[in-house]
């Protein structure tokens, strides 16, 4: 019986250390690079900005031109999980 568990063990330390690997390597990959606020917006050529992976909306009238206000969706924690790592775990 010991031997078992001293398997499984190693075999869940293995597998943690790998998790923990492609976490750090994500988010390294995937965080963003310039500095931004959800409180305010900033629209830069970081592709991993929050504000630049949030969906944007535009309203189409109902003869089918569309309109040059869109609304915005704000970002939250969520919306890009690799910013900080210990998100980048889960």
């Amino acid at each position: 019986m010991i031997g078992v568990a001293q398997k499984v063990f190693s075999f869940l330390v293995v597998l943690g250390i790998i998790v923990l690997a492609f976490a750090h390597s994500l988010h390294l990959l995937l965080r963003p690079t310039s500095e931004y606020s959800y409180d305010q917006p900033s629209f830069t050529d970081d592709s991993n900005n929050p504000w630049n992976l949030v969906s944007t909306y535009q309203f189409i009238s109902s003869n089918g031109t569309v309109e040059k206000s869109t609304l915005i969706e704000t970002p939250d924690d969520s919306t890009n999980l690799f910013t900080m790592f210990s998100t980048s775990v889960l």
